[in-house]
This record gives C-alpha cells, sequence and structure tokens, in this order.
C-alpha cells in the first residue's frame, strides 16, 4: 500500500446548520485526534476542526463548468442534486488548497468511530487509488451496476482528479451524455421518484475504472463501513441481523459491533450512517464527549418533544370526548 501519510485529513461538507452536525463532528474528532477534522461549511463553533468557508468554493472554474453542462434528470429538487454533485468539486479544491494527498470524506450523517490508521490498515492496497461503499444491485437500472455511494469514501488527489473530470465529460460528451439520457429513460419507466444523481456517476466511474476501486463495505480485520443503519447488507446481500427496521448494534465501552445474520460475528463498526429518519438516533451513538452546544440542543430537543407529546394527548383525549357513542 503506498502511505499517504501527513498530508490526510478527514472531510465532512455540509449546507446550513443542521443540529446533528456538532455531533458527528466531535465524535469524528474524539475517534481520531491524531488527524485534521475539516469542515467545508457555513459556519464552525469549534476551535479544534478546521474550517473552509462554503462560499468560496461556489465560483471556481471547474464548478462553473460542471453547471453549464449538467443535465437535470431527477424527480428530486435540481439544487439538492446539483450540490450533490458540486461537493467532488468542492472537496478537489480544498485537497490542492490545503495540500491534502487523501483524504476520508464523511456525509454530515456519519458518525465515524475509529481511525485513519485504522482504517488504511485494515483495507490496505484497497486504498491506494479510491475506495467508496457498493454492493451488488441489480435494479438500480436495466443493466446489472454495483449500487454505488461515497457518504463514506477515501479518495486520493490522483483519483478525485480524475472522477471531477469525469463527472463534466459525462455531461458534455455525446456518447457518456446519451448513456445519462438512456439511464434515466430505462430508470423513470420502474420507479416513480429518484434519478439520476452522484451515486449514478460514481458507479460508472466505478466501471470505467476496472480493479482500481475499492470497497469500503468490505469486511476487513473483523471490521466494515455501513451502507446505512436502515441497511441489512454491507458488501452482499442480508448479511447482518435487524431489528425495528434498523440494524442490531452492540456496544462495547466506545466501540459499536454490527452483528452477522447467520454466524452471529461481530464486526466493528468503523462508522453508521444515519440517512433520512434514522438521523433522530444520531445522540444515541455519540462519543464524542461533553459539549455545551449539544447538551443545550438536547435539552431543547427534549423539550420539544416533551411539549408535543403532551399535545398529542390532549388532542387525543378532545377527540375521543368529541366522538363519544351519543354525542
Amino acid at each position: 500500500m503506498k502511505i499517504q501519510g501527513e498530508n490526510s485529513a478527514h472531510v465532512f461538507i455540509h449546507q446550513g446548520a443542521s443540529w446533528y452536525l456538532p455531533y458527528t463532528l466531535r465524535t469524528c474528532l474524539k475517534s481520531d485526534p491524531g488527524t485534521r477534522v475539516i469542515l467545508i461549511g457555513e459556519k464552525n463553533d469549534s476551535a479544534k476542526i478546521e474550517f473552509a468557508n462554503i462560499a468560496d468554493f461556489r465560483e471556481t472554474p471547474a464548478v462553473r463548468e460542471f453547471n453549464l453542462a449538467y443535465i437535470h434528470l431527477s424527480t428530486n429538487p435540481e439544487d439538492y442534486e446539483k450540490f450533490c454533485f458540486q461537493r467532488w468539486f468542492y472537496l478537489l479544491e480544498l485537497m490542492r488548497r490545503r495540500g491534502l494527498d487523501s483524504v476520508l470524506h464523511h456525509d454530515s450523517d456519519v458518525l465515524f468511530l475509529s481511525t485513519l490508521d485504522r482504517v488504511r490498515k485494515a483495507y490496505g492496497e484497497s486504498l491506494d487509488y479510491a475506495a467508496v461503499c457498493m454492493v451488488p444491485d441489480e435494479d438500480i437500472i436495466a443493466v446489472p451496476r454495483l449500487h454505488t455511494s461515497g457518504h463514506s469514501s477515501y479518495w486520493t488527489r490522483p483519483a478525485l482528479e480524475d472522477f471531477c473530470r469525469f463527472l463534466i465529460q459525462s455531461y458534455v460528451e455525446n456518447e457518456h451524455r446519451e448513456e445519462l439520457l438512456e439511464m434515466w429513460r430505462q430508470y423513470k419507466a420502474v420507479h416513480p421518484s429518484g434519478g439520476i444523481c452522484d451515486m449514478t456517476l460514481i458507479s460508472n466511474f466505478v466501471h470505467s475504472s476496472p480493479g482500481r476501486v475499492g470497497n469500503l463495505l468490505e469486511i476487513r480485520n473483523a471490521s466494515s463501513f455501513d451502507p446505512g443503519l436502515h441497511l441489512g447488507h454491507g458488501s452482499a446481500r442480508d448479511i447482518y441481523q435487524m431489528e425495528n427496521g434498523v440494524k442490531v448494534i452492540q456496544r462495547n465501552g466506545d466501540d459499536y459491533f454490527f452483528v452477522r445474520e447467520k454466524s452471529g460475528e461481530a464486526v466493528k463498526a468503523l462508522a453508521i450512517h444515519f440517512q433520512g429518519e434514522n438521523k433522530k438516533l444520531i445522540p444515541d451513538y455519540y462519543r464524542g464527549g461533553f459539549d455545551w452546544g449539544i447538551w443545550r440542543e438536547r435539552l431543547k430537543r427534549n423539550f420539544e418533544e416533551s411539549i408535543f407529546k403532551k399535545a398529542e394527548k390532549k388532542i387525543r383525549k378532545l377527540r375521543k370526548n368529541l366522538f363519544k357513542p351519543g354525542s
């Protein structure tokens, strides 16, 4: 393995001021205190986290070129889908400006629970170029592909340069553009919502670079990343135990473990992905230590939840009284 040594960092990219962002940032800091943690965002309240203002990345030549080339092929809002693409250009520009050779990128709803050194030891040569999360998915389009995601992903600078170039080419060059249009036609014939997104292009990139992109969902050294708390698979189908719609997770001290479905084997969670509604569960797994901001946020959320439950109880009682037999 080519060690991308000193010039590496954890990077989060986030728009807005979501309540859960401090949880994931502080957990990453606590889990890997020896590695830089950088936020590309709009606001930063921690002196321990390096900050890059997202506004400084929105008008780079590469981003402008991509914006001109982009064709919206999804039922999701255009600004949302476009941002999912733009963030990779932001990440590359950050690497250039901060002199980073490699980064471990985390979506802002991912709790990272390990260290970059442990990830490197586990995945070895799989990180020489890039590594993303991928599982077999024959349903993503008519042609069998790997369902891929960059919510947890490792990038060397050459790989990210190649990927960003690939993104622009996919919309500019006739052959690649026609392929995307055909994918969109096939997709919307089967699916009522969604469409072509950055995950689609990551999948295409993986297929255009056979053998070069590693898979962070493979179990290595009895550890693995997470495709999503609501998903029971890793690099294969149906390998983790599920309960009430989420993975069974066992805790031992500060470590969390997924449980293999058949063998009962414990697999150390290098990260947990709280996608969608599961974001509400992030505080239950938080391990970033005491923080006044997080403490105040939890009090506020608990108070609001208590008020909501009381109001809901009163509404149920009122409805019951209103619709009594004979009333």
